[in-house]
């Protein structure tokens, strides 16, 4: 026999009604670590009532499911079996690792609510529900909820049946989602981390406060991407963990004469040693993920050829790995971190350093950008269809250098003005990028067979399978060189040093003093 709740006994003697329990509910919900799914305005989750285990996506009135196999769950996209979920998934994760949010556990009774001919017309589902965060052991309670859910060509009847709840029950609609109540009861903030660069800055502060909250928000994001570069959990941990240390550098050389020169040498040559040890296990990511990329540039039958340079270069990334957390375990690295972090608590006193820490953030800050766009400008001129790989190779650096600057004092401007600047930068830096990347890539690819051949990992066809592959980015470096022109054209337009004139010019600056 089964026990009705008070509440839902009301709806039994008012309806025609045929009760049924709900089976055992495991229910884990998935996101990825920057909240992909959340930020797509989707829900991922794993269901298990003991027999079946189903994920499912749901997007609006879009609804996606398929059956999971085994014990573990799929941590990649393309893990997932072949069909229209999958499709769903791999653009919105790309190569980010699903990670377990919360788990739910749900208990309870269903009311089918009957018409004509004892039909289903609409179900009442009374759930109670724990949730607790993942390797966790403590459970949190959720209140007990009682769900109406509609049956297509019964809208109507279902209207009705809200009505009579929430007048003789006296219960109002809940609008959030099961996912939504379930991560607000265990204290989880949806969508709390981004890998863009959010920083807050106050018109009012000094150059010095506004240098030193840039710093903060960059460790914030260092620290938390420490734990999944750490067990390698993807790629993308230690490029957000790179990134966030590159900007530091940057920051610490491009905002002079800010800090105190001690300081700034001290925790340059620290934060340059980081980038150091970084670096190796983080190229080899990329040339992992870049292989079915390498693979398609080459004809069919040789393709395949190519798992020995794969096989290879799995093996240096494991390695490289191993000596990355060495070297996070190291006392080092822990001293630095906390040398660090002492240093950015202190009250650094701007008159102390110089009278360019005193001077207002939006003025000393457009002045500097100003300066480096103008640089870029002068040296992007200068460059033609004779000119050596090492002048775009330095105009990159200095493109890197101003929209780092633009993104750390952008909250100072109008949104609008700086999303338009920085779209334009980022089509050039594309160019400049990729043109790097080609010239970097063949002559480390030329390096990896001279290493697999003398360490007798490379069977000819795969060298001659390499050769065809650089030859293919030689080819895909010259088309990239034959585009700068127009890109830097489309940069260096009146236009656009119109929108830079009018927020950081020598004129501005003097308005906002």
């Amino acid at each position: 026999m089964l026990s009705v709740p008070a509440g839902a006994m009301v709806v039994h003697e008012a309806f025609r009604t045929r009760l049924e329990a709900l089976p055992f509910c495991i229910t884990t919900y998935y996101d990825t670590f920057d909240w992909r799914v959340y930020r797509a305005d989707a829900i991922l989750r794993s269901s298990q009532d003991g027999v079946h285990r189903l994920l499912t996506w749901i997007a609006g009135d879009c609804r996606l499911s398929c059956k999971v196999e085994g014990e573990g769950m799929p941590g990649f996209a393309w893990e997932i079996p072949e069909g229209s979920l999958k499709k769903a998934l791999c653009p919105v994760l790309k190569m980010r690792r699903l990670l377990p949010i919360v788990h739910m556990e749900e208990t309870g009774l269903v009311l089918h609510i009957l018409g004509a001919r004892e039909k289903t017309i609409a179900r009442v589902r009374l759930l109670d529900s724990t949730v607790r965060i993942p390797g966790e052991s403590q459970n949190s309670d959720l209140p007990s909820m009682l769900e109406i859910v509609s049956i297509k060509g019964y809208e109507e009847a279902c209207e009705k049946l809200i009505a009579f709840v929430e007048e003789k029950l006296g219960l109002s609609r809940e609008l959030e989602n099961s996912f939504q109540r379930a991560v607000q009861a265990v204290n989880i903030v949806p969508g709390d981390y981004t890998s863009k660069l959010q920083v807050q800055l106050d018109p009012s502060m000094s150059m010095a406060e506004a240098t030193i909250e840039i710093h903060r928000v960059l460790l914030k994001s260092m620290l938390a991407n420490e734990e999944g570069t750490r067990q390698d959990l993807d790629s993308e941990f230690l490029h957000d963990f790179r990134v966030a240390v590159r900007r530091t550098r940057s920051a610490l050389s491009q905002i002079r004469k800010v800090l105190p020169k001690t300081a700034v040498k001290l925790f340059g040559e620290e934060f340059s040693w980081l980038g150091r040890i970084t670096g190796p296990k983080r190229d080899l990511d990329v040339y992992l993920l870049k292989m079915e990329d390498y693979k398609s540039l080459l004809p069919k039958g040789v393709r395949k050829d190519l798992t020995p340079l794969y096989e290879f270069l799995k093996e240096r990334q494991q390695e490289e790995h191993r000596l990355l957390v060495d070297a996070l375990d190291s006392e080092k690295y822990r001293q630095l971190v906390q040398n660090w972090q002492q240093f950015l608590d202190m009250q650094v006193s701007a008159e102390a350093v110089s009278p360019e820490a005193e001077k207002p953030v939006c003025s000393a800050s457009s002045k500097r950008i100003w300066k480096v766009y103008r640089r870029i400008l002068k040296k992007g001129s200068k460059i033609d269809e004779q000119s050596p790989a090492a002048a775009l190779h330095e105009l990159r650096i200095e493109c890197k250098k101003l929209r780092y600057l633009l993104e750390f004092f952008r909250s100072l401007h109008d949104p609008g003005e700086i999303r338009e600047l920085l779209k334009s930068l980022r089509t050039l830096q594309d160019n400049l990028g990729d043109f790097n990347d080609f010239e970097v890539q063949q002559a480390t690819l030329k390096q990896f067979a001279r290493n697999m051949l003398e360490g007798d990992k490379a069977r000819v066809e795969t060298l001659l399978a390499m050769g065809q592959l650089i030859e293919r980015l030689e080819v895909s470096q010259r088309k990239v060189r034959q585009r700068f022109s127009k890109r830097f054209a489309g940069f260096s337009s009146q236009a656009n040093e119109n929108r830079y004139r009018a927020l950081f010019s020598s004129e501005q600056v003097t308005k906002q003093q």
